[in-house]
């Protein structure tokens, strides 16, 4: 069984009201973040292992607030 680790910066994530990781069957892992914010922002990344190996993707989320209360998100 792999283990995924999800991380803002150098701060481990965990499962939260604001953040939810998820495996899903077909072997995607997913980090949710919910009502994001621009406390939000910043760089994320995944790293994943098991008995054959690691590996690790990273990203930027972006958040732009737009009209009132519609938030968009960006991660590149």
């Amino acid at each position: 069984m792999p283990v995924v680790r999800w991380f803002k910066g150098r701060e481990k994530l965990e499962d939260s009201k604001h953040t939810k990781i998820l495996s899903e069957p077909d072997g995607q892992q997913k980090l949710v973040i919910s009502d994001a914010a621009k406390e939000d922002i910043g760089d994320y990344h995944c790293e994943i292992s098991n008995l054959y190996g690691s590996a690790s993707s990273k990203g930027q989320l972006d958040v732009k607030c737009t009209c009132g209360d519609r938030v968009e998100c960006k991660m590149s």
